[in-house]
């Protein structure tokens, strides 16, 4: 006789299959299940959401979630970890601080998983208190903090410029021989360039360093801008040139900061050498780039480099801001060549762009 698989041959199946991350064989015995009438329990939804998660497939995964939460199943942890992780990846805040809500008032406790999902969804949400209130209520519990759990926080504050809390984070890190790794170390840096706080930054730098952690184009390229920001071309430099001695790959941010540096530092020879180097490593310059570089001939009094410069940027097709006006403008205006900065004046209309103040002066 023929025997028909039932809900619990079926959750055993589907359950192994996603342990051993066969999310596709997993998703066939889900449908199969539905085309033999059996009944899914809360196991076998938590291992086919699990399994629509594995296989990157966060659109299905969150249409599934929302079919559970209509039916009359009895929602557990697991099923409400998996919800929450889905919306959180899927960007939705509304609906993962709603699954939240809902497992708090049917008392469930939530599980690190959980409460890492929450806080991340609320660092991509910009609700970095809530972020911050949700890390204190886990420490409050004893809950299980991972390092996940102090990044999600750590990265939510960086974001909102809060210098202080992101540092109380760091050091609660330590007192709970939490490791860090590479995105804590980023985001830290990250902070302490935001707050103009250069020194910290290679401190934290230094450590990391030291440390097992290693440093990627990220961490090079906050510690560089930290720099920039404090007007200390040297260090900036130095930095690069430890980027490239480390082999770490080169971005477009990263050289941007370092030209920048040289702005500030009126080093001509260095920025357009950094310029250079850009189209030898196959790095996209874009419009911050010739800016700055723009502006460091204007400091050194070189127009001619400037306008030369305007001309790249035309044949390469780099979109013109008033910053690059500005900065090409005031070149002609050191170099006293009155007729092509007025020439620039009136091409700013053409280019969509509405002469600033700078401009206005400089003219």
């Amino acid at each position: 006789c023929r025997v028909q698989p039932s809900a619990i041959t079926f959750n055993a199946a589907i359950s192994s299959c996603t342990k051993g991350g066969n999310w596709e064989q997993a998703l066939q015995y889900f449908r199969m299940m539905i085309q033999h009438r059996a009944q899914p329990n809360t196991i076998t939804c938590s291992a086919a959401i699990s399994a629509f998660k594995s296989g990157a497939d966060w659109q299905r995964a969150s249409h599934y979630v929302a079919m559970v939460a209509q039916s009359k199943l009895e929602l557990d942890t697991v099923l409400f970890d998996a919800a929450i992780s889905i919306h959180e990846q899927v960007g939705r805040w509304e609906r993962t601080s709603f699954c939240f809500n809902e497992m708090v008032q049917i008392s469930l406790e939530p599980s690190t998983i959980t409460s890492n999902a929450m806080i991340s969804a609320c660092e991509r949400a910009g609700k970095w208190e809530e972020a911050l209130q949700l890390w204190m209520a886990m420490a409050q519990s004893k809950s299980v903090l991972d390092t996940r759990t102090y990044n999600s926080a750590v990265i939510a504050c960086e974001k909102a410029y809060e210098l202080e809390k992101v540092c109380q984070l760091l050091s609660a890190m330590a007192r709970n021989k939490v490791e860090p790794n590479a995105a804590t170390y980023n985001a830290v840096i990250s902070a302490c360039e935001k707050g103009v706080q250069w020194e910290e930054a290679l401190r934290l730098f230094g450590v990391m360093m030291q440390s097992i952690v290693e440093a990627n184009t990220i961490t090079f390229s906050a510690a560089i801008s930290a720099c920039e920001k404090a007007c200390e071309w040297e260090k900036a430099i130095h930095l690069f040139k430890v980027m490239v001695q480390s082999e770490v790959e080169l971005s477009t941010v990263t050289f941007n900061a370092a030209i920048s540096a040289c702005e500030k530092g009126s080093r001509l020879e260095e920025a357009l050498q950094f310029l250079s180097d850009m189209g030898q490593s196959q790095v996209e310059s874009d419009t911050i780039t010739y800016n700055a570089t723009i502006s460091a001939c204007v400091k050194c009094g070189r127009w001619e480099e400037a306008l030369q410069l305007i001309s790249v940027m035309a044949q390469g097709q780099v979109e013109f801001d008033s910053t690059t006006f500005s900065a090409a403008i005031s070149a002609c205006e050191r170099g006293r060549v009155w007729e092509k900065a007025l020439h620039l004046f009136n091409a700013m209309p053409r280019s969509r762009i509405d002469p600033s103040v700078i401009t206005f002066s400089a003219t």
